[in-house]
């Protein structure tokens, strides 16, 4: 069976985060071509499975953009030392974005959310942003900052 690929009713499916890992550990040290990096990305998976479908790599390409930019931030915040850190975020089934809202705004939203769900039966599900910047001024004792390949 492939690193990167699974095969779901014999239709090739792409793993997302396994096929990422191929890109990433060939990243050049200072000059990121996304566009190049995406192609290089599609083209070895191509070379396992010729059969995957344009619509296949639409799903994939996107997640994987977004992890690259990650990348990119995390090391920026890294080599210039400051306290402002772009992170990529979860979709809403594994992680509410509203938890990282100061307690006034978190308690308004559950609040709402309650009335709406008893009052209304009505389920107010947010989707998370694509990225939160946060503040790392108070964080920096739990972690080192280490430059990501």
């Amino acid at each position: 069976m492939s690193e990167i690929l699974t095969y779901i009713n014999n239709k090739p499916s792409i793993k997302v985060a396994e096929s990422f890992v191929h890109l990433i550990n060939s990243v050049p040290l200072d000059n990121w071509d996304y566009k190049e990096s995406l192609e290089c990305l599609q083209n070895n998976i191509l070379n396992e499975d010729r059969s995957i479908t344009s619509g296949a790599f639409s799903n994939v390409r996107g997640t994987w953009f977004e992890w690259m930019v990650s990348v990119d931030a995390y090391n920026h915040w890294v080599e210039h030392n400051h306290n402002l850190l772009l992170l990529n975020l979860p979709n809403i089934s594994r992680f509410d974005s509203s938890s990282l809202y100061v307690a006034e705004v978190y308690d308004f939203v559950q609040d709402l959310r309650s009335k709406l769900e008893s009052g209304l039966d009505i389920q107010m599900i947010t989707s998370n942003p694509d990225y939160v910047i946060i503040d790392t001024t108070r964080l920096e004792q739990y972690f080192e900052r280490k430059k990501n390949y």
